[in-house]
């Protein structure tokens, strides 16, 4: 497989809250139990109690991973009945709001999206008596693999042992990178790029470092780069107090 054909592996959390109820005084000689209510959404919970989860529609993958369809949409299941509109809702990332209108049934609502490449969208809502925040669900794109997830970590020991090399670890395995796909931007430090070895999902980059510090590691796809790593690498510099930077933070 060439490495401008990444995979991502994604996980949806899912939350689940128990529903609070309240014991009420006895009236007329017997008693009675009721949740507790929210007048200002009428849903029957405190506000925020109302979780939700994500799942896209219309996205299907072949054997290989490849998208045969796009998807259309993103499905919102709330633990209660909500009612919403679209100023309630914020898509973003791989995907953005469709032209045509939500939709509900029952405490699921469907929000119809279109997808820009293969990876994470996010969803936002703000509404009240619903749990607040961002998440994110992986939106496919015909015919688009979705990018391989990747980590880089330097040798090294701060004041102690420069670092010669970065190794890069892969989710899966990748043929035909070169070190001309790779792009080192300096930060806080500074370093050049020598010859990359290796196969299958672990690759190191011989560097030469000209400054101790942090640097910012990519590594090309068509159209577009995934997210930026920061990595850490040192310098031995007898006679300099040169503090050490800790390798391998995204």
């Amino acid at each position: 497989m060439d490495i401008r054909e990444f995979f991502m592996k994604n996980t949806i959390k899912v939350l689940v809250r128990p529903l609070v109820c309240v014991a009420l005084a006895a009236v007329i000689g017997f008693s009675m139990t009721a949740c507790e209510t929210d007048t200002s959404s009428g849903t029957g919970h405190t506000p925020g109690n109302i979780t939700w989860t994500l799942e896209q529609t219309g996205g299907i993958l072949d054997n290989d991973k490849v998208p045969t369809s796009a998807t259309t949409a993103i499905e919102i299941t709330f633990s209660d009945a909500v009612s919403l509109t679209d100023t309630d809702i914020t898509i973003g990332g791989a995907a953005s709001r469709g032209a045509v209108a939500l939709s509900s049934s029952g405490n699921v609502w469907i929000v119809p999206v279109t997808v820009s490449k293969s990876d994470n969208a996010t969803v936002t809502v703000n509404k009240t008596g619903v749990a607040g925040g961002t998440k994110t669900v992986m939106v496919y794109k015909l015919g688009e693999r979705l990018p391989i997830d990747w980590t880089a970590a330097a040798n090294g020991t701060a004041n102690s042992v420069t670092s010669t090399a970065i190794t890069f670890t892969f989710t899966e395995a990748v043929t035909g990178l070169t070190e001309n796909d790779i792009t080192l931007t300096a930060g806080t430090g500074s370093a050049t790029i020598g010859s990359l070895t290796g196969s299958g999902t672990s690759w190191t980059l011989a560097i030469t470092v000209i400054n101790q510090g942090e640097i910012k590691v990519a590594i090309a796809q068509p159209n577009r780069q995934r997210d930026k790593l920061d990595v850490g690498y040192y310098r031995h510099q007898s006679g300099r107090n040169k503090s050490g930077y800790c390798p391998n933070r995204h």
